[in-house]
């Protein structure tokens, strides 16, 4: 609905919301929106952070906040982030655009464990994680190039979120 309320040019114009079993539906003049619940199984939250974690980091979680948005303000709108470990202490934060070409952020981490790794992610999604966290560092776990991201502020170590990486051949 956030969203939603987001897209609204007026804000006096009255919105329809019609619920269904399955599905909800808000309409606003000239704008709808329509969001279905999926059927499947969803992955058991504990089964993802309890991978075999190959990579750990701890950074600033505001530095590494201001640093995606810095790299995300170029991306294209699937706001596609490479990160990559570059250096024993240093991470490069990438995403580019056909129009504009290429934009990169280092960062230095304060703590670094494990393998090098390279992965993609949805930069406004890790936005949003950073944005709620509260916490003045973050941890950030990586199980493989293809396993789920965990983040977890360090002053909660029982809080994670789960961010689902991005297939990439860049």
């Amino acid at each position: 609905m956030l969203d939603y309320s987001k897209m609204l040019q007026d804000e006096q114009s009255r919105t329809d919301i019609s619920v269904g079993d399955r599905s909800i539906l808000f309409r606003t003049h000239n704008l709808q929106m329509q969001s279905s619940l999926l059927d499947g199984k969803y992955p058991i939250p504990d089964n993802l952070a309890s991978k075999a974690v190959t990579t750990v980091m701890m950074l600033d979680s505001v530095m590494f906040l201001q640093a995606l948005e810095r790299v995300c303000l170029l991306a294209d709108k699937s706001h596609v982030v490479r990160l990559s470990i570059i250096r024993e202490n240093t991470i490069l934060l990438f995403s580019k655009t056909t129009e504009i070409g290429d934009v990169s952020e280092e960062l230095i981490v304060n703590a670094l464990n494990g393998n090098e790794i390279t992965i993609f992610f949805n930069g406004k999604y890790m936005m949003d994680i950073l944005q709620s966290m509260g916490s003045r560092q973050v941890i950030v776990k990586f199980s493989g190039r293809w396993s789920p991201i965990i983040i977890q502020p360090d002053n909660s170590p029982e809080t994670l979120y789960i961010l689902t990486p991005i297939k990439s051949n860049s």
